[in-house]
């Protein structure tokens, strides 16, 4: 599915904190084409999970605005919103698999109850075979390896069709050489999709993968530095 534009103006999230209020987005623009390849980073704490988590429609704005392809997210009701999340993929740092499901369930289970049966297992397994998991459908995420389990995650993310795909630090959890084979299939789908993939990250390697590249700190936006532009990437030798 082709990918989709992603338009905010003045994007602001407060969260209460006693007597005050904390900022986690302090009045963000952006603008990010559709089938574009971003990366948001930042510190820990920076905002950018929470930007990503705007734009997932998993978290609501304080203010401002924000379009995402035909869609005013500031503007939807409660119920709009769910419908709207259905349609994003979204691959987590921590995995976020069910335990007690095997792989091919899990990858299954965003469109569950809606669809089900023979067709939606079949659909879940040849996500699994394209990111390189075809023999491990039926195995629990505890028999799993974490670059397996991200792996899992992904083909989750898309079992929806994304245009939209987000990953929140999908190599916070992985050790180097895994983390490279995660962003390679990220963006091999990325390509192959067309969907707008957007990745909040720290890692400086991660961000050297992608096109375009968007920083933030304490909240705010900050033009990303000549070095984040110029990085050049290198491949682990045993990648």
């Amino acid at each position: 599915m082709p990918g989709v534009a992603v338009v905010g103006r003045g994007l602001t999230r407060d969260y209460p904190a006693g007597e005050r209020s904390l900022t986690a987005l302090d009045h963000v623009d952006i603008d990010i084409d559709a089938g574009s390849l971003v990366a948001i980073t930042g510190p820990s704490g920076s905002g950018k999970s929470t930007l990503l988590h705007v734009i997932g429609g998993m978290d609501i704005l304080t203010s401002g605005t924000l379009r995402v392809g035909g869609t005013q997210l500031d503007e939807l009701p409660p119920r709009r919103l769910v419908i709207y999340r259905r349609k994003v993929g979204f691959v987590f740092q921590r995995f976020h698999l069910l335990p007690a499901l095997t792989a091919a369930d899990n990858v299954a289970a965003p469109l569950l109850p809606y669809e089900a049966g023979k067709k939606l297992q079949q659909r879940a397994r040849e996500l699994l075979e394209q990111v390189g998991l075809g023999d491990r459908a039926d195995a629990l995420p505890s028999q799993l390896s974490g670059g397996e389990q991200q792996r899992v995650a992904i083909a989750r993310a898309l079992i929806v069709d994304p245009p939209l795909l987000l990953a929140d630090e999908p190599t916070g959890n992985l050790d180097s050489v895994t983390g490279v084979a995660i962003v390679d299939l990220l963006i091999d789908l990325h390509t192959r999709t067309g969907a707008t993939l957007i990745v909040a990250t720290h890692d400086p390697a991660v961000d050297a993968r992608c096109d375009h590249h968007l920083a933030i700190r304490d909240g705010r936006m900050e033009a990303p530095s000549a070095e984040s532009t110029a990085r050049t990437f290198e491949r682990p030798a045993s990648a």
